[in-house]
C-alpha cells in the first residue's frame, strides 16, 4: 500500500506541472471496500483543477477525468 502511494504522488507531482491540477484523486478498485486516495496541494483552492483516475495507470495515458472541487461539491 505504501508503495502505491508513494508511486501515486510522485505521478502526481510530475502530472501537477504538465496538467496544472492541484489535485488527483484515485478511485478504489471495483468492489473495494476502502476510500478513495486524494493527493492534494496545500496550496490548492476551490478553483483548481482536480483530476480524478480509476487507476494509476491512467495518470499515465491521460485517462483521467478533469473538474474542480466546485463542480464536485455541487
Amino acid at each position: 500500500m505504501l508503495k502505491h502511494l508513494a508511486t501515486a504522488a510522485l505521478l502526481a507531482a510530475a502530472l501537477t506541472g504538465g496538467a496544472h491540477a492541484a489535485t488527483v484523486i484515485l478511485l478504489p478498485e471495483a468492489g473495494s471496500m476502502g476510500p478513495a486516495t486524494v493527493i492534494m496541494d496545500p496550496k490548492a483552492s476551490i478553483k483548481d483543477p482536480v483530476l480524478i483516475c480509476s487507476s494509476i495507470s491512467q495518470l499515465s495515458s491521460g485517462g483521467c477525468s478533469l473538474t474542480t472541487w466546485a463542480r464536485l461539491r455541487r
